[in-house]
């Protein structure tokens, strides 16, 4: 299940150390988007860390 953060000042920047990130405007998660969140996912299991979207 994903999780929401709001990312204000009191948000723990270290909770991302290490993520593998996907930035955007994901309005409606079409094939070019999947490919994305899937890069970040990728790359964060082959890396041991968290993907973020």
């Amino acid at each position: 299940m994903a999780k929401v953060y709001k990312v204000d000042e009191s948000f723990d920047h270290a909770l991302l150390a290490g993520a593998s990130c996907a930035f955007g405007v994901f309005d409606g998660v079409h094939r070019g988007h999947r490919f994305l969140i899937g890069e970040a996912r990728r790359s964060a299991d082959k890396h041991g860390g968290i993907s973020a979207v």
